[in-house]
């Protein structure tokens, strides 16, 4: 079946999100631009999201396409949204977070006005969902979400924020994150922290092929695991010692000052004289 193209594909994953679920749907039908569709990707929820999710495609046929896989990880989700998308520019939205109904008319007539790849709300950062990205970008350069388990939006945004210079800011706070939903917060920080095994070798073999230079992506690896390692209850000393040797070689191999570099390494393993 051929669909007739859309101003902006919104992805949408979701995951046992039943109590967070019809505030995030409601945020995106109720949107002021016109011609754009939402793609639900059902990732095998257990809950009661399939439910809600009918609901709204029976109530929004114009605009909800939903879709359902088992259970593959939010990267995946993704992935198979991305696959079926025909907006000219794609965003992502977390099911369990809500936008404001000018947000994507924002975005697109800024992108649009301005020949851009990329559109950022507010200020630089490396999550997806205060993004837009124009979909022929994303598939000429073949960037695509990996599975790395968790910290996605990391390798995913390198990737795309690298290889463009259109990249334009759009100042309004449009986007509501769900700071309620703390299902497993510990489990989560460990999860993250042991990804970096995973992410950290990709950056520093992307550094060396030079497919970044961002000095401000390059350090944001490290930024959040500072973050990871000061929250307190947790401990990562293990998981520091793992990833210890890829760590130095990732920070050694960044276009950034000796004095620096040796604070990154210093916050790492002390970071309570930063904090």
């Amino acid at each position: 079946m051929s669909f007739i193209s859309k101003k902006i594909s919104v992805i949408v994953p979701v995951y046992n999100v039943e109590k967070y679920l019809a505030n995030c749907l409601k945020s995106l039908v109720n949107q002021s631009l016109k011609d754009f569709e939402v793609i639900i990707v059902n990732d095998g929820s257990t809950d009661n999201s399939q439910k809600i999710i009918d609901e709204f495609s029976l109530a929004y046929p114009a605009i909800i396409r939903s879709f359902y896989q088992s259970n593959s990880g939010v990267s995946q989700a993704r992935n198979f949204g991305l696959q079926h998308a025909v907006g000219d520019y794609i965003g992502f939205v977390d099911s369990d977070d809500w936008v404001e109904c000018c947000m994507f008319e924002n975005l697109y007539m800024f992108v649009v006005q301005n020949s851009l790849d990329i559109g950022n709300l507010y200020v630089l950062s490396i999550i997806c969902c205060n993004k837009i990205y124009r979909r022929l970008y994303l598939k000429m350069n073949k960037i695509f979400f990996r599975n790395t388990g968790s910290m996605e939006d990391v390798l995913f945004n390198i990737e795309a924020l690298s290889q463009t210079e259109r990249i334009g800011y759009f100042h309004k706070y449009l986007y509501h994150y769900n700071r309620l939903n703390t299902n497993s917060i510990t489990s989560t920080v460990v999860h993250n922290i042991e990804s970096l095994n995973i992410v950290i070798p990709l950056l520093f073999n992307w550094r060396q092929e030079n497919r970044f230079t961002s000095k401000d992506y390059e350090a944001y690896l490290l930024r959040r695991m500072v973050h990871y390692s000061s929250i307190s209850g947790i401990d990562v000393k293990q998981i520091k010692e793992k990833i210890r040797g890829s760590l130095f070689r990732l920070i050694l191999s960044m276009q950034l000052s000796i004095k620096h570099k040796i604070k990154l390494i210093l916050i790492f393993y002390f970071n309570s004289l930063f904090v």
